[in-house]
Order: C-alpha cells, then sequence, then structure tokens
C-alpha cells in the first residue's frame, strides 16, 4: 500500500505543529516503493529481542560494501573485467542478503531508486554509519526519501534509536517527519498499517488467488511493521522527555540579528535528541511568542528579523521521540539588537569616503580632468611603445634598479635569470637621495594597482625632473612586463634592498602559476635552495660589478612575503595589539611576517558585530572610579583572554599585558565580514625614542611603514574604493606638479591665467581626495590615542578586575538601554595586594610552585583561577572548568575554596592556621 499521513493533535508535550515550523525548506521526496522485505523469522525474533540481537540477526553475510565495490570493479576478477547478470542488484532468498553486482558501476544510475531505497533503510535499521554515508555521499539516494508507510530515513534511525545515524543523515539535511512527531500518531500509523497488511494476508489466504510471491511479501511487510511497532512500545517504556539544553548563549549579530548557541542537554532521556525549539519574545512572560525548530546538529541559529533597540528574552526546548524537554534560559536572559554606532550615531566613515571619492571621480569626468581609462583588456596590451627598452641583468652596480620575485604557487622555486638572480632591470644610475625616497613612495603607491600605471604614465611630462625618474621607473616596468607576458606584477617589498656597493633595488613580490608566466630569454623556474647556492658561487666581492649579497640573503623574506599577500581575514570581530617603533625613517609597525600586510591580530567572535550595550559598558568603565563591566559579557572575558596569544604573536612578553590601553574611539570596519578593535601599550612605553634600527624584528616579527600598511588594508579589504582614489590621486598629482613647472616658464598672461586657473581646480580637487583618503588613516588616530597621558582609557589588567553591572532591558516603549551599576567600592577595597598560592604541577605536596597573584580585596576565587590560568597555563589549556583552589592542610586533608569567596579577606586566618592555597586540576 501507499504512505499513510495523519493529522494528530499536539500532544501535551509537544508543540502545536503550525507553531513548530522547521526553517528548513527540504521537501522530503516520496518514492513509490515497499520498504524491504525481510524472512518472517528472523524479523518476529527480532521483534522480541534486545537491538544487538536484532542486528546479528538480520545483519548480511556478504562482504562489507567497500569489499563489494572492489569485487565487482574487476580487481578481484582474474580477467579484471565486471561481471554484468541480468540481476545485479537482487535478495537471495537463501541467505536473506543483498547481490550488489553493478550498483558502483556505470550501469548503476540506470538501477531501479526502489532498490536502492530499500538497500538505505536496511542500513539505518542496522546502524550501519559507513555503508549508508557511502550511498548518501555518492547521491544514490535522497536524505528525505519516504518508503511506503510514509516514514524518512531519519524516522526510522530515531524509532531503532540509532544515535550515529541520526546525526549523519542530519549532516545531509535529512528532516522528521511532520505527522510523526507525536509518539501517539506514530503508534496510531503504525497499527493501522499492521491491521491493513494482516487483513491483506487473510484474504489472500482465504480466497487462494494469490500469486505465492505476493503472499509472502504481505507476510514480510506485516513482520516489518510488528517489529517498529514492538520497537516503539520499548521506546516508550525505557526512553523520557531529555533534560534542558545544557547552555544557551547569545551572541549579537547585527542591529536586527542574535545568534543563540545551544549545547545539547546531559541526558537525552534514553533516545536521540534531533531537534531543538527555539522561543523568542520581547517579555520574559513569552507572551506574543514566536517559535521556530531546528536540527540538533547545528546547535546554533540566528535570530534575524528582529526589531533594533528592543530587547529580545530567548529560551530552548530540546526534543526526541518522546516530547520537549523543560525550557533552557538564555544568558544573558535577554539580549538587545542594537549596534556600537549607536552610542554616539557614528556613520561609517569607510561608506562615508567611498560616497566623497565616487562623488568627486563623477565631478572629474565633468570637467575633463578624469584619468584616462588605460586598463589592459588582454595581456598584450602593455605600454612600453612609451617607454624605450632595457634588458636583465646579472651584474649590478651604484644606481637604482627594479627587480621581480615570482614565487611558484606550487612548487618552492622561484623565477631566475640565468639561473643565479631574480629577473633585475637597471632604472637610473644618478638619484639623488630625495629623488630616491620620492620615488619609492611613488611607487609603492603604483604597485597596488599596475593596472594604473599606464593612465599615470600618460601625463608624466619629460620637462618635469621628477616625472623623468618616474618615466625611468615605469620603462622598467614595461620591460619585465612584456617579457613575462604579465600585467600584475605584485606589490613592491616594503624596503628598498640596499646593497653595500651602492645598488638600489626595489623588487616587486607575487605568488603565481607557473603556467600564467611565459619563461624566454634565459627566465627559468628555479629551486630556492638552488638559486641562493649558484648566487653566492657567483658572487665576488673584488669585482667591480657582481651580483650583491644582499639581494640573495633577503630571498627567503621576499619568498615569504609574497606567499602572504592577499591573504584575508575570516569573517568575525577581532583584537588587534599595535606596537610601534619610530625610526629616522619614520614611523614603523610591528606586524606577524606571515601576514605583513594587516596588523598583528587574533579572532574574539565568530561575528563581525559589537552591540550598543558593550559598546557603551566600555565607554563608562573610564569614567567609573570603580571598574564596570557586566557579569556575563563575553566580549570583555574574549578580549582578556585573548591578549596573552595576541602578543605571543609579537613576541612579546604577557606578563605586562595588564598596562595594554583598550582603544575606544573607534572599531574598524575593514569590511561588512570584518571588524577590528586595537590594543596600544601604556603611554609611558608608546613611541618614547627615536631609533636608526628597528630593535623588535625576530624571525616571525617585521616591521613596515605606518602609511604602507594603512594603505595595505584598504587594498586589501576595500580593493573598488582605493583603485578609484589611487588613479584619482596619482594623476591628479602629476597634473598639479606639471602645471606647477609650467607657471615658472616665460608665457603670455592671458596663458598664464588660464594655467593659474587649471591649477587651482587641480590642487582643488586634489586636497578633497585626499581629505577623503586622510579621514580612514586609522593608524594616525590610534598613534595620537597612544600619545595622550592625560585622557581617561581602560586597561586589560582593569578589565580582568573589573566590578559588576547588569543589563536591565528597556522599559516597554522605551529604546533606551539602561544599566544597574554596583555602588562604587573604597580605594581599600580597588587596592591591590598579594594572594600566596602555591601551583600543584604533580601529585603530592613535594611538587608545590610558589606564586603571588596581585588581586583586590573584592576579587573572587573564581577571578583567582582566571588569573592564574592567563600567566601560568598555556592558552590550549585554559578551561577554569577544569581547575580549582584548595586549601591544603599540613595532614594532606584538603577542602575546596567556594568560588564565589574573597580569599584575600581570609588570607591571614589561613596562614596562621598553616593552611596552603593550591591551584591544582580537579
Amino acid at each position: 500500500g501507499g504512505g499513510l499521513s495523519c493529522s494528530t493533535p499536539s500532544s501535551p508535550h509537544t508543540p502545536h505543529r503550525s507553531r513548530m515550523a522547521s526553517t528548513h525548506s527540504n521537501t522530503p521526496t516520496t518514492v513509490t516503493t515497499m520498504t524491504p522485505p525481510l524472512s518472517a523469522s528472523s524479523a518476529s525474533h527480532s521483534a522480541q529481542s534486545s537491538p544487538e540481537t536484532r542486528k546479528k540477526a538480520l545483519r548480511p553475510r556478504t562482504n562489507s560494501l567497500k569489499q563489494l565495490k572492489k569485487i565487482f570493479s574487476g580487481s578481484s576478477t582474474p580477467s579484471g573485467k565486471i561481471s554484468s547478470s541480468q540481476d545485479d542488484l537482487s535478495m537471495s532468498p537463501s541467505s536473506n542478503r543483498f547481490s550488489l553486482g553493478g550498483m558502483f558501476t556505470p550501469k548503476a544510475k540506470q538501477r531501479d531508486p526502489r532498490e536502492v531505497l530499500a538497500l538505505a533503510f536496511r542500513c539505518v535499521r542496522l546502524g550501519d554509519v559507513d555503508q549508508l554515508g557511502e550511498l548518501l555521499a555518492g547521491n544514490m539516494i535522497e536524505a528525505n526519501a519516504r518508503d511506503d508507510f510514509g516514514h524518512t530515513l531519519l524516522d526510522v534511525a530515531v524509532l531503532y534509536n540509532e544515535t550515529g545515524i541520526c546525526k549523519q543523515l542530519q549532516a545531509f539535511g535529512a528532516t522528521e517527519s511532520d505527522e510523526f512527531v507525536d509518539p501517539a500518531s506514530r503508534q496510531r500509523h503504525l497499527e493501522t498499517l499492521l491491521g491493513e497488511r494482516r487483513a491483506a494476508v487473510l484474504d489472500d489466504l482465504r480466497k487462494g488467488t494469490s500469486k505465492h510471491h505476493m503472499g509472502e511479501q504481505l507476510q514480510d511487510e506485516a513482520s516489518m511493521l510488528e517489529e517498529m511497532l514492538n520497537q516503539l512500545h520499548t521506546i516508550n517504556r525505557t526512553a523520557t522527555q531529555p533534560q534542558a539544553p545544557a547552555s544557551v548563549r547569545l551572541t549579537p549579530v547585527s542591529s536586527t540579528a542574535v545568534s543563540v548557541c545551544v549545547r545539547p542537554p546531559r541526558d537525552s532521556g534514553n533516545a536521540p535528541v534531533t531537534r531543538f525549539l527555539v522561543e523568542w519574545a520581547d517579555n520574559d512572560r513569552f507572551e506574543n511568542s514566536k517559535q521556530v525548530i531546528f536540527p540538533a546538529l547545528k546547535e546554533e541559529h540566528l535570530l534575524h528579523g528582529l526589531t533594533q533597540g528592543e530587547p529580545c528574552f530567548v529560551r530552548v526546548q530540546a526534543i526526541n521521540i518522546t516530547g520537549c524537554s523543560p525550557p533552557a534560559t538564555s544568558s544573558p536572559p535577554c539580549m538587545v539588537p542594537s549596534s556600537w554606532r549607536e552610542v554616539h550615531a557614528q556613520a561609517s566613515r569607510v561608506r562615508m569616503c567611498v560616497e566623497k571619492v565616487s562623488h568627486i571621480s563623477h565631478q572629474l569626468n565633468e570637467a575633463e580632468l578624469a584619468p584616462p581609462d588605460c586598463t589592459a583588456k588582454q595581456r598584450s596590451s602593455r605600454f612600453g611603445g612609451l617607454f624605450g627598452g632595457s634588458k636583465f641583468l646579472k651584474t649590478l652596480k651604484r644606481g637604482l634598479y627594479f627587480g621581480v620575485l615570482m614565487a611558484c604557487d606550487a612548487d618552492p622555486k622561484v623565477l631566475s635569470f640565468g639561473g643565479s638572480v631574480i629577473p633585475i632591470t637597471a632604472v637610473d644610475d644618478s638619484l639623488s637621495g630625495a629623488e630616491l625616497a620620492d620615488l619609492v613612495a611613488w611607487a609603492q603607491r603604483v604597485s597596488f594597482d599596475w593596472n594604473a600605471a599606464k593612465s599615470v604614465g600618460v601625463n608624466l611630462s619629460p620637462d618635469v625632473p621628477s616625472h623623468v625618474v618616474r618615466r625611468k621607473f615605469l620603462s622598467a616596468v614595461s620591460t619585465v612586463q612584456s617579457t613575462l607576458d604579465l600585467t600584475d606584477l605584485g606589490r613592491l617589498y616594503p624596503e628598498a634592498v640596499r646593497c653595500s656597493n651602492g645598488a638600489v633595488v626595489l623588487v616587486a613580490c607575487s605568488r603565481i602559476s607557473a603556467r600564467d608566466v611565459r619563461t624566454s630569454s634565459g627566465l627559468a623556474w628555479t629551486a630556492i635552495d638552488a638559486l641562493m647556492a649558484k648566487a653566492a658561487a657567483a658572487s665576488d666581492p673584488r669585482g667591480p660589478e657582481c651580483v650583491p649579497r644582499e639581494v640573495t640573503d633577503q630571498l627567503d623574506s621576499l619568498v615569504h612575503f609574497a606567499k602572504s599577500l592577499h591573504k584575508k581575514l575570516d569573517p568575525g570581530l577581532y583584537l588587534a595589539c599595535i606596537e610601534m617603533e619610530s625610526l629616522l625613517s619614520g614611523l614603523q609597525v610591528k606586524v606577524c611576517k606571515h601576514a605583513p600586510h594587516l596588523p598583528a591580530c587574533v579572532r574574539i567572535r565568530d561575528t563581525p558585530h559589537i552591540s550598543r550595550d558593550e559598546w557603551q559598558l566600555l565607554q563608562d568603565a573610564e569614567n567609573f572610579d570603580a571598574h564596570v563591566a557586566p557579569e556575563n559579557s563575553e566580549l570583555l572575558h574574549a578580549i582578556v583572554a585573548a591578549v596573552p596569544s595576541l602578543l605571543g604573536k609579537l613576541s612579546l612578553d604577557s606578563k605586562h599585558s595588564g598596562g595594554y590601553r583598550l582603544y575606544t574611539d573607534d572599531v574598524l570596519e575593514l569590511s561588512r565580514d570584518v571588524l577590528m578593535m586595537f590594543i596600544v601599550p601604556a603611554a609611558d612605553a608608546f613611541l618614547t625614542s627615536t631609533t636608526a634600527k628597528a630593535q623588535g624584528v625576530t624571525d616571525t616579527v617585521t616591521v613596515v611603514p605606518k602609511s604602507y600598511l594603512e594603505t595595505c588594508v584598504w587594498a586589501t579589504y576595500q580593493p573598488d574604493f582605493f583603485q578609484q582614489y589611487l588613479r584619482a590621486s596619482l594623476f591628479l598629482a602629476n597634473e598639479s606638479e606639471h602645471a606647477a613647472h609650467r607657471l615658472r616658464e616665460i608665457l603670455p598672461e592671458p596663458k598664464l591665467q588660464e594655467l593659474r586657473t587649471r591649477q587651482q581646480a587641480i590642487d582643488g580637487f586634489r586636497a578633497r581626495v585626499e581629505e577623503s583618503w586622510n579621514d580612514l588613516l586609522w593608524l594616525t588616530a590610534i598613534v595620537q590615542f597612544g600619545r595622550e597621558k592625560e585622557r581617561s582609557f581602560i586597561t586589560v589588567e582593569q578589565l580582568r578586575h573589573c566590578g559588576r553591572v547588569q543589563p536591565v532591558p528597556p522599559a516597554a516603549g522605551s529604546r533606551a538601554r539602561a544599566v544597574q551599576v554596583v555602588s562604587t567600592p573604597s580605594s581599600k577595597d580597588t587596592q591591590t595586594q598579594e594572594l600566596q598560592v602555591f601551583i600543584e604541577s604533580g601529585s603530592g605536596t613535594q611538587r608545590l610552585m610558589p606564586a603571588k597573584v596581585a588581586i583586590s580585596r573584592l576579587t573572587t576565587a573564581s577571578g583567582v583561577i582566571d588569573k592564574l590560568l592567563l600567566e601560568h597555563c598555556d592558552e590550549a589549556d585554559r578551561d577554569p572548568a577544569a581547575y580549582t583552589l584548595v586549601l591544603r592542610q599540613t595532614d594532606g586533608q584538603e577542602r575546596s575554596v567556594a568560588l564565589d569567596s574573597r580569599p584575600l579577606l581570609v588570607q591571614a586566618h589561613w596562614r596562621t592556621s598553616g593552611v596552603k592555597v593550591v591551584f591544582k586540576r580537579k
């Protein structure tokens, strides 16, 4: 018979079907088929036995699915051919098993889907995760397919209490049938089907007109239904409703969305928990609430479309086959969807700057001052016709050179010339120090958009001295592009390679596929080690012209730089550390070598969002004598926990992390998916002196110019805006310099007046473009914050030992967010003192390491544990639930210290009693 659907009322433990609509749109696929038949004897026996006995009775006696695939792929036959019998997938009456024949041959595409579905249901009943996984991964069966009884694969897995199968099916998008949510409706459905099959069997026996195999099929179906009904009765006797979810955590995602993260219950009630019911409302009584159900495997759900500024109360129930668990209240109990920008009504600086530059570009077009569109539309389009040619060099002498470092993306190889040096071509041999510094800064900007180089070169005048050397540089670039048949040469290394013989090399680095570069004229891909060895052998320090060792000595750094470019951060909220050094050449920022185009950072939240309440509490914390912070603020705890690992990336000592200040003037919005907060050193340790050489460079840390890092960030995350700004800025700068040079010439007054008018218009546009760019110089604002010593701020140490505040939902009809602050403690309470603690590094009292912890009288034992974890434990071993504080007496007896107690208040009593405070693993 066909599948039957039963409409059932909601049980006391199950929400009504209209209020339990799943957010998934997967529609179960109905396949008109019979459930795989079983012998009556084995089915009736398994219905009365344990699951283990039932599986043993029904287990196929053939090889595993993987072995059968090998057999029928020809690897086990002498001839190597595939057996192609007419009945490749059939039921063997004698052994009660399937023959898989051509299942995995090209003929499998023509197989009857009913046979594959029968095998899938058999795997579910037997709990065979491996075989079912191969069927699902091979797209041989749909996860939501149904049998003739109306059950999906997940329905049967739940009925047979197969937790592993349930998780596997949900991973492929399987859902339960809504009509079987209520166990009573499932029982009535099975009883109805069983009665129909038994009646049909008796009718066939009485009439004697049915074929023999049809009678056996009806008997097998009746036996299977009886087994399923007995299995349901067993579940009703042994299974119970699950406990409430272990935890429900709310995280802000946007100004209209909240993430609900659910941890499974500790006790599932002897039945797999397959779904979570999320209920939310704008009041704690959950009046007029809304509900949604999502699979338990997901453990996280986003509530979209919430009203900005209104509280969202959430509770969650776990669901198994018997019904729903008691509700678990979220932590925090409510959350107000909002944005940190609401605190000071801040608009997005990136959005405003993009709009300004777009408007200026439109006005430039109207004034006929826009740069020409010379973007290379094909790889053969070059600007080499504008300039003279050059050639690659093996030996260098005093002068300026341009080189390229092409790192292969697949192998540890680089593109070399002659097998001994990277491709290098000459630029100029007579540059002063000022001209060189100007050209390096200009070339750095051009390297962010090589496609714009042609439009930049169009308005370079041979009469302007600064333009002459730029034309020579673009001539060298054109030579390399034409030779390699490549436009994008990568980005210039932040520092020019300065050689002892006076040669200065600007190196463009990129990571590229070997097939994208044309190798000719002595160019070839060479292993890095071989290139360095050949270059060292070819170098002769006594010769007048040689390959300087400085070029090959920095080869590793250049390759590392090439391979790290264009990497982007995963979506989320990040905490970055700004450590700067003041050199004679300018401000330098410490960055990680594996990502020199980004500040050193760690992710503290998966969602790129900060709520208004979280940002407001950070703002208020600067102005309170007692440090305030929300007791359940996930953001503040994440900041404190991330600081040690963040400082470790820059090879800094985490013992001094408490003095770092949190930058609370702004949040850097790199894109819609990435937000970044910052910490800076204490004021007395921030840019205190100027040196000639960077001090913080290690094997994993390097320094880059401040302006270079700012440019890299926007070129990576806002490429369209940056290219638009860069082309307009370079073109207007060239036009302004050219107009200023023309005004020095002896020209008629009308011509001079025309030039003055043009220059004024150009300078006006240029000032507006640069003003828009200056608004995005985030490092400049952080440097100003770091240098200020009179303003208020909040440190990492203050975040660790903060007071307690509780978020209070806004009153009805109000969008304001109230914060209840604990009364201000006295100065005596906030004064830090040392607590003597012994850290147990092994079993027994002979392995106790003494330590002192600086805490206040208000610090609880839980706060002491957190501080000890941060200062003495590795990042991977900082689980507060795994550690405890105990009082160890002289006779070895121990008793736990209450987590809410204040150890400093009773330290004197402990000392007089000879008791030691021991920090140990539970």
